[in-house]
């Protein structure tokens, strides 16, 4: 198998986070913050769910963008050829770690020419996919040369706090009624940078979650209920809605209905 070329060699990564510009997303440097708490207020009183034109639901029943599900897909599916274990092949196996950097490298590859073109939503789509491939498949972050791996985290720390920079206005105006996964991708974003801090990675992590907290922070534990309870009513449309002979491939949500029901029976 034919390594590409290390992540480093596209872009200095201690240089691309050392740049001022990157340190803070401009909402979080301008007074008052650039995301309005009342927009994210009024959103928690709607009373339906809508998707957005470019968003589907996951097989689990969450919004994610079109994009972000088929980039998603391809990655776990080229993983899997590469995992001996999918193919009841228990043999040594650590040469899986290097398919998925080669893999992850390719990826951040095409993120950096998606930015430099100012192609954001494409770059946080990717960004979005990624963070959920390296989350199912986490091995490259073991494999020998443990300097491509934080090269690796730098470069995907700086691209998503650039592109986060990029977005933050289009996020102040449409809020999840644009971007309705927008929390969990954060999340997700985050999560990568916590599994790299034991590797002296995962710097970006702290930036991230400050954005977060500034945009979802006062957002109370009923209004989290209440929305959860709109996407899920959603998804019980989409569900319905879709041919008998796909909703195989999608988690059924009277089965969970069921499931809480029978829960409830027991504590009577």
């Amino acid at each position: 198998m034919t390594m590409l070329p290390p992540v480093s060699t596209r872009l200095d990564p201690i240089l691309y986070l050392s740049d001022p510009q990157l340190e803070l997303v401009p909402s979080l440097k301008r007074k008052g913050g650039g995301i309005s708490f009342q927009r994210v207020d009024r959103m928690a009183t709607q009373t339906e769910f809508v998707l957005p034109e470019r968003y589907t639901f996951s097989k689990y029943g969450q919004p994610m963008s079109k994009a972000a599900l088929d980039m998603i897909e391809g990655l776990m599916k080229e993983a899997n050829n590469y995992d001996p274990d999918a193919h009841d092949m228990y043999i040594c196996n650590d040469y899986l770690g290097y398919a998925v950097f080669n893999i992850v490298n390719r990826v951040i590859d095409s993120v950096y020419g998606k930015a430099a073109k100012k192609q954001w939503i494409e770059s946080w789509d990717a960004l979005n996919a990624l963070a959920i491939f390296i989350d199912t498949f986490p091995d490259f972050m073991n494999i020998d040369d443990g300097e491509l791996v934080i090269a690796a985290d730098k470069v995907f720390g700086a691209l998503v706090v650039k592109v986060l920079k990029a977005l933050d206005p289009e996020f102040a105006e449409k809020g999840e009624s644009g971007f309705p996964d927008l929390e969990s991708c954060l999340r997700r974003t985050a999560n990568v940078g916590e599994n790299a801090s034991g590797f002296d990675g995962g710097q970006y992590t702290q930036i991230i979650k400050n954005y977060a907290r500034h945009l979802f922070g006062r957002r109370t534990e009923e209004e989290q209920e209440a929305r959860a309870e709109r996407i899920k009513r959603a998804y019980q449309k989409f569900y319905k809605a879709l041919p008998k002979d796909e909703r195989k491939e999608f988690a059924d949500p009277s089965a969970s209905k069921g499931k809480e029901n029978e829960d409830k029976g027991d504590e009577d």
